[in-house]
């Protein structure tokens, strides 16, 4: 039986420039503490998006440097541990994403590898030009 859930809270769309709001948890689902040995000097979250093909077009810890530490945290029955990123909706290499359907997951990184939530579907959608106020 697993010991623990992570989950992924995103808006269920966004317009094409928006930046959002991403929430990772991991939960501990035992009847029983459990104790968690997270890399980095809080808990490290990557966050994954791929477009239809799979192709992974950003990733939150790309090219970063995670702190070689050992953080030790003990959860309790229905504890959670979070953390909340704001994204861009831009891809790895900078451009903005366009609008299409796109796949996003979180990945905790752990002493021993990484445990991941199921991947969830995130709509960017054209920007609504109604919507959009000019001045004159």
């Amino acid at each position: 039986m697993d010991t623990t859930r992570i989950t992924l809270t995103v808006p269920e769309s966004a317009a094409v420039g928006d930046s959002i709001e991403i929430t990772a948890a991991v939960e501990n689902v035992s009847d029983r503490a459990i104790t968690l040995y997270l890399r980095g000097r809080e808990p490290t979250f990557d966050i994954q998006v791929t477009n239809d093909t799979g192709r992974i077009v950003w990733r939150r810890l790309q090219d970063e440097i995670i702190p070689a530490v050992l953080r030790v945290a003990t959860l309790d029955p229905g504890a959670r541990i979070t953390s909340t990123f704001t994204w861009n909706l831009r891809a790895q290499n900078g451009d903005a994403l366009r609008a299409d359907t796109y796949q996003m997951s979180a990945h905790l990184l752990l002493e021993t590898g990484r445990s991941s939530s199921a991947p969830i579907v995130f709509r960017v959608r054209a920007r609504d030009a109604s919507t959009e106020h000019t001045d004159s």
